[in-house]
């Protein structure tokens, strides 16, 4: 298991790395971290804000950036973990739909036209409740 904190630059370096030196090859990426923060336009912070964008944004960008070369080499594939209130947005959570928007629409829409480029696959999972 690797542990690190994909906020944290230096961490997606060594994530990769490790990757990288145990299996030799990248065939998948999969971006699955992410947070959820209580909050309307009101009442959340900018610390807030910066901290769910950071995880469920800049992540994705910074561990796909990373990520591409090594894919390229494999014809593999990404896959976002994302919801759908990127598309849907439910009251109370604005930060969090933002950051699920920039997903799905940036990180995997817009960049996914140039994947194919490399032979990459590209996918984002709608992630959602569903009511019994």
């Amino acid at each position: 298991m690797i542990v690190g904190d994909v906020c944290q630059e230096g961490d997606c370096r060594a994530i990769m790395r490790q990757t990288l030196e145990h299996f030799h090859r990248l065939d998948i990426l999969v971006n699955n971290a992410g947070i959820l923060e209580m909050g309307t336009i009101e009442t959340t912070s900018l610390d807030q804000y910066d901290r769910i964008m950071n995880t469920n944004v800049r992540a994705v960008y910074h561990l796909t950036m990373l990520a591409v070369p090594h894919l390229a080499e494999t014809r593999g594939n990404i896959v976002n973990v994302s919801s759908v209130n990127g598309i849907r947005s439910f009251p109370g959570v604005l930060a969090y739909n933002i950051s699920k928007a920039a997903v799905d629409q940036g990180c995997v829409n817009s960049v996914r036209k140039c994947f194919h480029l490399f032979s990459i696959f590209a996918i984002c999972l709608l992630i959602g409740v569903i009511q019994r």
